[in-house]
């Protein structure tokens, strides 16, 4: 299930869990961005849906909102790379969990 552009409900286990995409983010639903993050929802939902996904862990295992903090791939793509690559997030930073923050970057400034 999406969430937004950057988050996603799965099932693991037979659990309901929210994953926030580690290193990017997208504009909020109740902002002054609000057609930007309805954009990037649909965009996220076109990359993850009717697939299978695996999700891959930095040093966190959870944010502040006990969210799970995960890199997602999914039908051969990067999701979290994809939606920096394809102008529907930006990359940023949550220190300690960088180990891709160098890829995200680069994709910005080759742009």
């Amino acid at each position: 299930d999406v969430i937004d552009g950057d988050s996603i409900r799965v099932a693991i286990d037979g659990e309901i869990f929210e994953v926030r995409y580690i290193g990017i983010d997208t504009p909020e639903y109740y902002s002054d961005q609000q057609q930007a993050a309805v954009v990037a929802k649909e965009e996220n939902r076109k990359l993850v849906s009717n697939s299978s996904i695996y999700l891959f862990k930095d040093k966190s295992e959870t944010d502040q909102y006990d969210r799970l903090l995960r890199y997602v791939i999914s039908n051969d793509a990067f999701i979290n790379l994809e939606m920096v690559k394809n102008g529907f997030a930006q990359a940023k930073t949550y220190p300690p969990d960088t180990s891709c923050q160098m890829v995200f970057n680069q994709v910005i400034q080759n742009e």
